[in-house]
């Protein structure tokens, strides 16, 4: 299905203009949200950070079993080359929670078990899990680097608002596949971004903001990360 000029712009301008550019901000955590065969993809991306010294602790969340055959599918249709990658039939097929996943995959990435903390493997709706995970969150951080899918990253921000979790969100977006916001819209798999957005849509009585997530507010988020240190590679 062919999405007109317009419809790509809502999207991109209601799911990706607000975490283009990812802050040069270092926090307490990293929070990884699952999301299915992208979670392999977090992970990987999550450990390469932790070394870079962004955060000290990865906390994963998501309960939802990994299996999306039509994924596999789409990226077959699409002709894309990341069907081949190493990874892939394992993200895609792995039969594991996202949690449980992606603690896997930051192991197998060299990240010690003592910094990865199991923040929920049994929910697999955004507000479910930080229902699960915010007091201890809470209680023992004071920032946090928020890495999902980036369709997925307004709609965990806004939850985390949503309920009350008040300290300074950095926003992550990861992009797998070879997938990002200047191409989705040429892949099989465009529909499912579509319906993200729609679904984050203020406007649709049906969707998730006003129910679970709230709208997020770009000038709000960049005041809280002023508070943060700057982030470097050097040690």
């Amino acid at each position: 299905m062919g999405y007109s000029t317009e419809k790509i712009a809502e999207v991109n301008n209601r799911l990706f203009a607000p975490f283009r550019d990812i802050p040069n901000k270092k926090t307490g955590i990293a929070l990884l949200f699952g999301g299915r065969s992208t979670s392999g993809t977090i992970a990987r991306t999550a450990a390469e950070e932790y070394h870079n010294r962004r955060f000290p602790k990865i906390m994963v969340a998501g309960g939802a079993i990994i299996t999306q055959p039509e994924v596999f599918a789409g990226l077959l249709l699409d002709k894309n080359k990341a069907v081949w990658s190493k990874h892939t039939l394992r993200d895609i097929f792995t039969l594991k929670t996202e949690a449980d996943y992606m603690k896997q995959v930051l192991l197998e990435n060299d990240v010690p078990e003592g910094d990865i903390i199991i923040g929920d493997n049994r929910k697999k709706h955004a507000n479910q899990i930080v229902e699960a995970l915010k007091e201890q969150l809470m209680q023992e951080f004071d920032s946090a680097t928020i890495m999902t899918y980036a369709p997925y990253l307004r709609r965990s921000i806004g939850t985390l608002r949503f309920q009350e979790v008040e300290m300074p969100l950095v926003g992550y977006p990861v992009n797998p596949f070879g997938l990002n916001p200047d191409n989705w819209h040429q892949s099989k798999l465009a529909s499912l971004v579509v319906r993200e957005s729609d679904n984050m849509n203020p406007l649709n009585r049906d969707g998730y903001v006003g129910t679970y997530t709230t709208t997020v507010y770009p000038e709000y988020e960049k005041q809280q990360q002023a508070t943060l240190l700057d982030f470097s590679k050097e040690p």
